[in-house]
Formats: structure tokens, C-alpha cells, sequence
């Protein structure tokens, strides 16, 4: 990184990263990699990188690093209007890797991924008010799909057996509606 230039704002600035983080991932140095890769600012929100940090807080057991990481990672995405572009067109495969993987294609698709794994997230720590939250936003988003319809009943079932009836119920009266067309 140059000084004048300010962190990681060249593509080579960010390859070293993204190797220096590989190199400690391979030598099972899991907190140097997070740390590694938690000095990518903003950039930490493309979605590779992400998973990677993601990952990595899970095996390291850091619930709450996982929490935080989804939850800023959807603040920033709903924040950002435009997509990122990539610095430039290389096709070296560690640049092809940049450009299809790190900067962001569809804001609304990684958005809808957040929204999904975020609320599997809260599912998967009993916390399913919060992922009510969540998903209703993949349904504003994307619209209705059997998957997250799913996802929502059971959520609801948790704590509003009311609600999750009545998702049941016009979820019969959709799949009826269809057969009849």
C-alpha cells in the first residue's frame, strides 16, 4: 500500500491481501486470516469475501463476529445504489477471480442472499422473530418462492402459530389457484 494512495485502492493491493489471507488459512492461522482480511474495509463486503469471513468466524466459534458481519454487510448493500466496478479487465485468473467473485454483479441478488442466510443465521441460533424480519424483506424483494414461504411458516410456527396458519392456508389457496388456470 502507498501512502499517498491510501489502503488497498489497486488491484495488486488487494491480490496481496487476498494471498497474504490465503497463506494463513493454509498454515491453519485462522485469526491472522480474519484479521488479514477485516483491514479490507468496505471491499470485506463483496460477497466472496463475505463467505470467507463468515467461514472462518464460524470455525473459529465467533458468533457475534458472524452476526455483525451479516448484518453490516446488508446495511452497507442496502446503502449502495450502484454496483461496484471492477478496476480493470485482466484475465489472469487471480484478476478473473477479483472480478467475478469480489465485486458485486446484482445488488439485488446479494442483497436477497444476505437477507436469506442472515435469517438462516437467526434461525439456526433460536432466534426466529429476527428471521421473520428477514425473510419478509427476500419476499419484498424477489417476491414468493415455496423455498422462502417454507422458511417463513416455520419461523412463524416458533412464536405465532396464528401467523404461520394463515402463510399456510394462502399458500394452499396459491398452489389451488394455479391448478385451476
Amino acid at each position: 500500500c502507498d501512502a499517498k494512495r491510501g489502503p488497498l485502492e489497486t488491484t495488486s493491493d488487494l491480490e496481496l491481501v487476498l494471498l497474504l489471507a490465503q497463506f494463513h488459512i493454509k498454515e491453519a492461522n485462522l485469526s491472522e486470516a480474519i484479521r488479514t482480511l477485516e483491514k479490507l474495509g468496505n471491499r470485506k463486503f463483496a460477497p466472496a469475501i463475505i463467505s470467507t469471513l463468515y467461514l472462518l468466524y464460524e470455525a473459529t466459534g465467533n458468533l457475534k463476529a458472524m452476526e455483525d458481519l451479516l448484518v453490516k454487510a446488508i446495511n452497507w448493500h442496502e446503502s449502495k445504489k450502484v454496483n461496484i466496478k471492477p478496476i480493470n479487465q485482466s484475465w489472469n485468473s487471480l484478476q478473473f477471480f477479483i472480478n467475478i467473485f469480489i465485486y458485486p454483479q446484482s445488488s439485488l441478488s446479494i442483497l436477497t442472499s444476505l437477507y436469506r442466510e442472515t435469517a438462516n443465521f437467526y434461525l439456526n441460533q433460536n432466534k426466529p422473530q429476527v428471521a421473520v424480519k428477514y425473510l419478509e424483506k427476500v419476499i419484498e424483494k424477489k417476491g414468493k418462492n415455496a423455498k422462502i414461504t417454507s422458511m417463513l411458516i416455520n419461523a412463524y410456527s416458533q412464536f405465532d402459530v396464528a401467523k404461520a396458519q394463515r402463510f399456510v392456508f394462502q399458500t394452499i389457496m396459491f398452489i389451488d389457484w394455479l391448478l385451476i388456470v
